[in-house]
């Protein structure tokens, strides 16, 4: 052990008799600041901490303060707004379509028998396997009397756009006696989406005869448009290169979509309304990274809606 010097002895003795003494004062006056600081830091914590409790007791408090808290008289008044609506909603489609009854007349030629079974009609029904067949092999001359109705030469036949060629057309001008030049390609394409290899069913019926209507609406329009022309040199609308409503008139890409988009089934057969494919129907659906195509059609052998009344069906659209 190393010897102090004589010098120091007597301090380093003092102060090793007396080190409690010492220490005794030392200790609390460096733990007292270090507790200060711990204990302002803890109360800073739990300030903290009592205000977010705060809060959350208070927005409890309003919300349970709410008259329109929900609660059983809350959840009826809610329904009975609800049902109130619905039937608004109801009433103004109900009208809408009465105001549309004069553009939706079936023609003469399908007979009255015919025409009695279809007024009649109510949702969820079906017209008799007579009825089907007839407008299958009847409707193919309503449809040839569109292009006379907006003042084109006819040109439907299933053979005309391969005959003829793709963009080919009767052509208006020149000494004939029509105003409008309808391509026969289109003609041809539009009439062969009204022909089926079987009896259709009856909400094929009443969708490719909604769509007929439309397209005599077109057609009128056309041949008004051009009512006051002396010639095709003075006519309005002299050129038709396409007349589509309904699924033939969507867009096979939406918007050009594509890529990782979610469709049901792999292939895509091509229908009688369009020249483009779409997917049919699966069990379920897979993920692919092809572009979107449209959804299979009623019209076209996709799954069938619950005709509306009166002749018409919700996916007309």
């Amino acid at each position: 052990m190393a010897q102090l010097p004589d010098s120091i002895r007597p301090y380093a003795e003092a102060l090793f008799k007396h080190h409690f003494w010492l220490l005794a004062l030392v200790v609390p006056l460096v733990l007292v600041p270090l507790l200060w600081v711990a204990t302002g830091s803890m109360d800073t914590q739990i300030q903290t901490q009592q205000k977010k409790i705060d809060s959350q007791i208070k927005a409890l408090k309003v919300v349970a303060g709410r008259n329109d808290h929900p609660n059983e008289s809350w959840t009826k008044a809610v329904e009975t707004q609800l049902k109130a609506v619905r039937q608004e909603t109801l009433a103004e489609w109900k009208r809408f379509w009465e105001s549309q009854q004069s553009l939706r007349v079936w023609p003469d030629k399908f007979g009255p028998d015919f025409l009695r079974a279809v007024g009649a009609l109510r949702p969820g029904g079906s017209l008799d396997r007579q009825f089907l067949q007839r407008y299958q092999n009847m409707v193919a001359d309503v449809v040839r009397q569109l292009p006379g109705r907006m003042g084109a030469a006819e040109a439907m036949t299933e053979a005309a756009g391969k005959s003829a060629g793709a963009g080919s057309r009767p052509t208006a001008g020149g000494g004939s006696r029509f105003l409008v030049t309808w391509a026969a390609d289109d003609q041809s394409r539009l009439y062969k989406s009204f022909k089926w290899d079987s009896t259709p069913s009856t909400v094929q019926v009443l969708l490719a005869q909604e769509e007929l209507w439309v397209y005599g609406l077109w057609c009128d329009f056309i041949r008004r448009a051009n009512e006051k022309a002396t010639g095709a040199f003075d006519a309005t609308i002299t050129d038709v290169e396409q007349l589509a409503v309904g699924f033939p008139a969507a867009e096979e890409r939406p918007g050009g979509l594509g890529g990782a988009r979610i469709l049901g089934g792999k292939g895509a057969p091509k229908t009688a309304g369009d020249d483009a494919a779409s997917p049919p129907e699966a069990s379920g659906v897979t993920a692919t990274k092809e572009p979107a195509s449209r959804p299979a059609h009623p019209r076209f052998g996709g799954a069938a809606p619950a005709p509306r009344p009166g002749g018409g069906d919700a996916a007309a659209t």
